[in-house]
């Protein structure tokens, strides 16, 4: 064929660029398949952000296959630092077993997470819906996304039990994994990684509580039809005869449920159901306390080295016990403050600071006498304006013991180290985030544990509920309601807006990756927010959407 001198020219050229596309097609694919630390193509990715690679994909489909390798993005995870998503301490999720799918996808929701919560409007990303199969009472969302513990019942409120979900499974989405029946309620709910003997584990620690063996026949009240009114110390439950309490503590091998989340044993079917009856049970109980007086909140720490947990016995004892296979016991008395001591001080919630040997303790002190009021150098709390308040007001105090050495069934009384008291109206519903330890400077140099700040959460005002007396009448009035902390709403889908209006049993979270669980009270079913963006794949495990299947795509 005869070509001009032009023609074969602009030919030439695209002879060449074809040659240069081909060529850097097979050193980019090298560099990626040969990848390593200390590697020049290690070296070429640092320059590479989230972005370039996401443009890079929707280049070709080889582009496409070349920008899931999981070198590039366990290298992501790693840059994160503090910002990456927590993972269970197991061999499955360790960061040179984890493959490039899950790398990619806790980078990104890592990204896009904290993009949307900065933001003045923040929006849910996704909702999702899976069957519980249950009704769930109370949930824990363990840190990381993997797993979810719930204290569940049956419809009728007759049978309860206690089931461990596993999220982000290939195939199911959200499954119930394994479960055990308890013979009542499990309440004040307290779920943790922790260490047990040398196998990393979830332990499960609740509360439970039934009618004296002298009572059981009197009554026909079924004794976990009974809630604490808002946790408020000043309204305890009412019950017609005394009540026993129990305190559980359960271990769950991850191992275990690693076996079990295997997608070639697709959930429901006669291959899961074959190889579940081969495995041995995944709950094993480590610990059980039985009390006459009421138990309150639980924790779970490890105190020098030492697997621990504690529990309120109300109004002024914790109770630490050993998790180990000696399991001693001691017990803390927290001595009341002065000017205060006469009046009763009931703990409301702690939290145990292993880093300094100390347990974080918030109390409520109901006065009966004169008070002594927050000097110059003591934070006070405003009460806000409005009716008078229908409870006589307190104190709510913060104090800092120490933890009381492991011994056998001894009692410690300490009087507090440092003393801080807020007057209040009223105070229910603490709750005390988590002191997780952050590390500190990048993976290659010495780590340090940075202690984040603990937040405390509580209701600290209640309106007046008017009671007319016969031969009242109704006087009206106005208040400005004012919100004191700016906050962003969150926007969420109509349908959840509806769901929740029905009524809501139970809320968990986990910040770590941004999602929100919610489960209603009328049906079994887990509704999940995220409030961030995740890569998505099918049951046989193909990323979801398809690239387009164009071998043309190939010679680009």
């Amino acid at each position: 064929m005869y070509h001009t001198y032009h023609q074969r020219q602009d030919l030439s050229s695209s002879n060449k660029l074809n040659e240069c596309r081909k060529h850097g097609t097979f050193v980019f694919r090298h560099l990626v398949e040969n990848a390593h630390p200390g590697s020049m193509g290690y070296h070429v990715f640092v320059y590479l952000t989230v972005e370039d690679i996401l443009s890079l994909r929707t280049v070709s489909r080889l582009y496409y296959n070349l920008s899931h390798q999981g070198i590039i993005w366990k290298r992501f995870l790693q840059s994160l630092g503090y910002e990456a998503p927590p993972l269970p301490p197991s061999t499955r999720y360790a960061l040179h077993s984890i493959t490039s799918f899950e790398a990619e996808r806790l980078v990104t929701r890592a990204l896009t997470l904290r993009q949307n919560w900065m933001s003045p409007e923040p929006v849910a990303k996704d909702l999702h819906c899976f069957r519980a199969y249950r009704q769930i009472l109370s949930m824990v969302a363990l840190p990381g996304g993997k797993h979810l513990v719930a204290s569940v019942s049956n419809p009728d409120r007759n049978h309860f039990s206690l089931v461990v979900y596993v999220l982000d499974h290939r195939v199911g989405g959200v499954v119930p994994l394994a479960e055990t029946p308890v013979k009542r309620k499990a309440y004040d709910l307290r779920v943790k990684y922790m260490t047990i003997e040398g196998v990393r584990s979830i332990v499960i620690a609740f509360n439970r509580r039934k009618f004296s063996k002298r009572y059981q026949k009197e009554t026909t009240i079924n004794p976990s039809s009974y809630n604490t009114l808002r946790n408020n110390p000043l309204y305890g439950i009412d019950s017609p005869a005394p009540f026993r309490y129990t305190c559980s503590c359960m271990q769950v091998p991850l191992d275990a449920l690693d076996a079990l989340a295997d997608p070639r044993y697709p959930p429901g079917s006669m291959e899961f159901f074959e190889f579940a009856r081969s495995q041995p049970p995944p709950f094993r109980l480590i610990s059980l306390m039985r009390s006459t007086s009421e138990l309150g909140p639980i924790d779970l720490a490890e105190v020098q080295g030492r697997p621990c947990m504690a529990v309120v016995k109300k109004p002024r004892f914790i109770v630490f016990k050993d998790l180990s296979i000696n399991g001693r016991i001691s017990t803390l008395t927290c001595a009341n403050t002065l000017p205060n001591s006469f009046d009763e001080h009931t703990i409301c919630s702690f939290r145990i600071l292993p880093n300094q040997s100390q347990v974080f303790v918030v109390r409520y002190i109901e006065l009966t006498g004169l008070v002594q009021l927050p000097g110059p150098s003591q934070p006070s709390i405003p009460i806000l304006p409005g009716p008078p308040a229908r409870d006589p007001e307190g104190l709510c105090n913060f104090a800092m013991f120490p933890i009381p050495p492991p011994g056998q069934d001894e009692r410690y009384s300490y009087a507090p180290q440092s003393i801080l008291n807020f007057r209040f109206r009223d105070i229910e519903n603490v709750q005390i985030s988590d002191p997780n330890l952050l590390p500190v400077g990048n993976s290659s140099g010495p780590t340090q544990a940075l202690p984040p700040p603990i937040h405390i959460f509580l209701r600290r005002s209640k309106e007046c509920q008017p009671i007319l007396f016969q031969g009242t009448k109704w006087m009206t009035f106005s208040r400005k309601k004012t919100a004191n902390t700016p906050i962003a709403k969150l926007i969420t889908p109509q349908q959840l807006r509806s769901t929740m209006k029905q009524g809501v049993m139970a809320i968990a979270w986990d910040e770590g990756i941004g999602r929100i669980f919610f489960a209603t009270s009328h049906d079994t079913r887990l509704y999940i927010l995220d409030v961030a963006k995740a890569p998505k794949e099918d049951k046989t495990g193909q990323r979801l959407p398809l690239p387009l299947e164009d071998e043309r795509m190939l010679e680009l």
